[in-house]
């Protein structure tokens, strides 16, 4: 029998210091999810259903990049430059919502984000989209574009599910707020997905 090192994988092998920060961002989620299910508030905190879906995007999404291969070409013994970026992204695209908790809930961001965070939420999608991409294959990841951007044509369709919504509009009022919008599960529907690789 051959030893578990020489068997092909298709997942990356990353460095002792990556695979550590993968189980600590698996145990901070576990934390992160027992805190929010047993309604626990550790030093006083309460944990909003919009703060906790960032959350488990920010310790869920990087894994993606870390693990799943770019392409079947990309070298599996180290973690391409690329990745450490779009793993930054992963990170900082959803704590910076997190940050701003509070202006996403008062302010209405889910009814219309100013500037800066609508341009966050387009790289948090598009990242998104590269992690359904790598995890679910190309037909799942237009899949996934197809449902995201279908505000913006209903017209064209013999049924129609909604009204025609601008692109710029469909933008500015979903990220935001994860859970409530149009796409907002199918984030966390990508994020199910590659959990249960």
């Amino acid at each position: 029998m051959a030893p578990a090192s020489s068997i092909p994988s298709k997942y990356k092998r990353p460095s002792q210091g990556w695979r550590t920060f993968s189980v600590i961002s698996t145990l901070c989620a576990i934390v992160l999810a027992l805190i929010y299910t047993f309604h626990l508030r550790p030093f006083g905190l309460v944990l909003v259903d919009i703060t906790y879906l960032y959350l488990l995007i920010m310790f869920f999404l990087p894994l993606c990049f870390l693990h799943v291969p770019a392409s079947q070409k990309t070298p599996k013994e180290k973690v391409p430059w690329y990745d450490v970026v779009l793993i930054v992204l992963s990170i900082a695209a959803p704590a910076y919502f997190v940050v701003y908790e509070y202006e996403v809930l008062a302010l209405g961001w889910e009814a219309g984000a100013p500037t800066i965070p609508w341009l966050i939420s387009i790289v948090l999608w598009a990242v998104v989209l590269e992690s359904g991409r790598r995890s679910g294959g190309p037909s799942f990841a237009i899949i996934i574009l197809f449902f995201s951007v279908y505000p913006i044509f209903p017209a064209l369709f013999p049924v129609s599910y909604g009204p025609q919504v601008p692109l710029f509009t469909i933008w500015r009022a979903t990220t935001p707020s994860v859970k409530r919008t149009s796409w907002g599960y199918p984030y966390m529907f990508l994020v199910g997905c590659f959990l249960v690789l």
